[in-house]
């Protein structure tokens, strides 16, 4: 007999504005990364970790957040460079979320972030390809990035 997995998160629609959700992305790239850097600084100096494998994967995980952050902040101009009226179209994404009272695992907080991109790049597919391709490529890298688990 198979046991039915629990299910250990639900998407929540959630609805803003193109440049009020755009800042939500950023902001949640940005958390993440700090905290990725401050694990890493924090193994640093400390009885060898930084000679560990798990210095290894917070390091690279550091190294791909910098360079999402530094491609969300270029884009962030052409975003909002769009005119007043578009900038402010409300846009659906999908939050994911955990069930009962715990707070989000940085893989979920990433998920969303890469929800919003996907969502916009939705809105500007006609207005502005490249600018959605360009968000697309950001929110399949936020999706790909391995967040490591605690010791």
């Amino acid at each position: 007999m198979t046991r039915k997995r629990r299910k250990t998160h639900r998407s929540l629609p959630q609805v803003g504005a193109i440049e009020d959700v755009f800042g939500l992305a950023v902001a949640e790239a940005s958390l993440l990364l700090e905290e990725m850097q401050t694990w890493q600084e924090n193994m640093e100096g400390r009885d060898g970790l930084e000679y560990t494998p798990k210095y290894e994967e917070v390091s690279e995980v550091v190294g791909q957040m910098e360079e999402i952050e530094s491609a969300l902040i270029s884009v962030q101009d052409a975003i909002f460079d769009l005119d007043e009226e578009y900038g402010q179209r409300t846009i659906t994404y999908a939050d994911i979320a955990p069930y009962g009272q715990k707070g989000a695992p940085r893989w979920m907080r990433a998920a969303t972030a890469a929800n919003i991109l996907e969502s916009i790049a939705e809105e500007l597919e006609i207005r502005s390809p490249d600018l959605a391709h360009e968000l697309t490529e950001l929110a399949g890298a936020l999706r790909e990035v391995a967040f490591p688990a605690a010791f």
